[in-house]
C-alpha cells in the first residue's frame, strides 16, 4: 500500500470530506502530468541538512516526487536537473557555501541553471497528514509551469546562486 493509499484509507474512516478533497487534488495533479513526455520530468536529488546533506530517498518521498512530476535520484554522478535541500535549522545558510563548492554540485545542471531550492520545514516528510501540502510544494518546484499552490516563500524558497 502506498503512503497515499494509506492516508486515503485513514481519512475515509475518520473524515470522508477530507478524503474526498485529498483524492480530488491528487487526481488533478496526476491528470495534469499524464500528458507530459518523460523528458519533461527532471531528475532531482533531495538532500537533508540533518543527514550531512546526503541524498535521501525514503518510500514516501519517492512517491511524492513522482506524483509531483520528477524522478528522484540518489547517485550524485547522475544528471541532476534540480537539487532540493531539506532545512533542519537556521545553521543551513552557514553550511551552504561549503556545500556549493563541492565538485558534483558545481558540475550539476541544477547549479549551472540556478535550480537549487530549500524546503524550510524540519518536519518535511515526517507527518502523513501533510502528504498533500508536501506534494504540492514539490510540484511547484519541479513543474512550475503547471502548478502554483502558493507555497513559495511560505514552505520553500529558490536559493539564488550569485555567479
Amino acid at each position: 500500500m502506498t503512503k497515499y493509499e494509506e492516508l486515503l484509507a485513514f481519512l475515509k474512516r475518520e473524515n470522508n470530506e477530507k478524503a474526498e478533497l485529498l483524492e480530488e487534488e491528487i487526481n488533478i495533479m496526476v491528470h495534469k502530468l499524464k500528458f507530459l513526455p518523460a523528458e519533461s520530468f527532471p531528475s532531482v536529488a533531495i538532500l537533508r541538512q540533518k543527514d550531512n546533506f546526503k541524498p535521501t530517498s525514503p518510500e514516501s518521498l519517492l512517491e511524492k516526487t513522482t506524483l509531483a512530476g520528477a524522478r528522484l535520484v540518489t547517485a550524485l554522478h547522475e544528471r541532476l536537473d534540480i537539487i532540493v535541500i531539506l532545512q533542519d535549522d537556521d545553521s543551513l545558510y552557514s553550511h551552504l557555501p561549503t556545500l556549493l563548492q563541492q565538485d558534483w554540485i558545481q558540475r550539476s545542471l541544477a547549479y549551472q541553471y540556478n535550480r537549487i531550492y530549500i524546503i524550510e520545514n524540519p518536519d518535511f516528510d515526517t507527518d502523513l497528514q501533510e502528504y498533500l501540502k508536501e506534494s504540492e510544494i514539490l510540484a511547484e518546484i519541479f513543474q512550475p509551469k503547471y502548478f502554483h499552490f502558493g507555497h513559495e516563500g511560505n514552505g520553500w524558497i529558490k536559493f539564488d546562486i550569485a555567479n
